[in-house]
């Protein structure tokens, strides 16, 4: 009969997955892909970009975007004076 897997037991595996996980990444980064490039799991993870590391990617665009067709229709909803369905 096939055992089944309780909450504990799950968590339990989970955690030491994890562990085990960020244990050998260092090592996998290291490793690189073989010709003499870091893999993308561990460029540029010396320092984190606070301590004066380099950052992952450039600037992040600003959210949200509107544009004239959003505005307009916030307006009009403002102007109806109906603000539910009711």
């Amino acid at each position: 009969m096939k055992p089944s897997i309780t909450r504990r037991h799950f968590l339990e595996t989970a955690s030491l997955a994890g562990a085990g996980l960020s244990l050998a990444l260092p090592q996998l980064a290291s490793a690189g892909d073989g010709n003499g490039t870091a893999s993308a799991v561990g460029a540029g993870t010396d320092k984190p970009v606070v301590l004066g590391g380099k950052p992952l990617c450039g600037s992040l665009p600003t959210w949200p975007i509107f544009d004239q067709t959003e505005e307009k229709a916030v307006l009009d909803t403002l102007h109806s004076g109906k603000w539910y369905r009711g």
